[in-house]
């Protein structure tokens, strides 16, 4: 069909995984401590709840890791690109944001947007009552947002009060977002609004496991879902993402070519960090 677009002509978006948080050094240990049978998966729980903190930094390390993937896609994008960033309000990613483009000498060619609904699957969630979890937990508002990263839109955001407001999420309502999410990149909309840009989402672990599995239809179980609880340890497909992993999709409503999911070339890891995980 004349003008038909194939899956190799979409546009090209890059997800992001945002950098190391003072929370992610917490949730990894505690779950190595329940791989290695040394605590259950509810003293999971109860640990990390009473010591996370609902909308945490980047760590030194974090910021460090910004920085280099932001120097990585720098060297290699096309000096004349157009750059739509969209990224999660969470402090952590939009920490990543500002590090990431610190390495870009062309701010006239990029334009960051707050998304409000790419946010980490679960929410900005705390204890409630009842010790369980619910929410809001505390978070900016559009206008602190504003005064930290002036260059920063958030007209998506609420005008008045912290831009999150919700209860806790759970898995279910975390995927039913992911789909739409995938449907927004897939429209034509997005197609004829981001032609000859190249697009990059700032998010987060979980989320970004959830979305790319929604945009390469691959179905999740939910009787594995956490319960009371965000997992998708449970999953039959997990995607792995570390602290500012990325993925590359060529993405249009013809379909989704996959670049590459989980890259950390930025980080020059060498073979025995990459293959640890064996």
């Amino acid at each position: 069909m004349a003008g038909a677009v194939s899956a190799g002509q979409g546009v090209p978006v890059l997800f992001i995984r945002h950098g190391q948080s003072t929370n992610n050094p917490l949730y990894e240990g505690l779950f190595r401590q329940m791989d290695a049978g040394t605590i259950t998966r509810e003293q999971v729980e109860t640990t990390w709840m009473n010591t996370r903190h609902t909308d945490p930094p980047l760590t030194d390390l974090g910021a460090d890791e910004a920085v280099k993937l932001g120097s990585y896609l720098s060297e290699g994008m096309r000096r004349d690109a157009k750059i739509n960033v969209y990224t999660s309000p969470f402090r952590r990613c939009l920490e990543t944001t500002a590090g990431v483009l610190s390495a870009f000498d062309r701010s006239e060619s990029v334009t960051v947007e707050c998304h409000p609904r790419v946010f980490e699957t679960g929410g900005v969630y705390t204890l409630d009552a009842d010790r369980n979890r619910g929410g809001p937990g505390q978070c900016y508002t559009a206008a602190e947002i504003k005064a930290k990263h002036p260059s920063f839109g958030v007209s998506q955001l609420p005008e008045v009060g912290q831009w999150y407001t919700g209860g806790w999420e759970d898995d279910s309502a975390g995927r039913a977002r992911a789909l739409e999410v995938a449907a927004w990149l897939r429209s034509p909309g997005f197609y004829e609004t981001h032609t000859g840009s190249v697009v990059m989402m700032v998010m987060h672990g979980h989320f970004m496991d959830t979305l790319q599995k929604a945009l390469l239809g691959i179905a999740e179980d939910p009787s594995k879902d956490g319960r009371g609880m965000n997992s998708f340890r449970g999953q039959a497909v997990q995607l792995a993402t570390p602290n500012t992993a990325t993925s590359f999709f060529d993405i249009s409503s013809a379909g989704v070519v996959v670049r590459w999911i989980g890259g950390v070339d930025h980080l020059k890891k060498s073979a025995v960090q990459i293959l640890s995980v064996m």
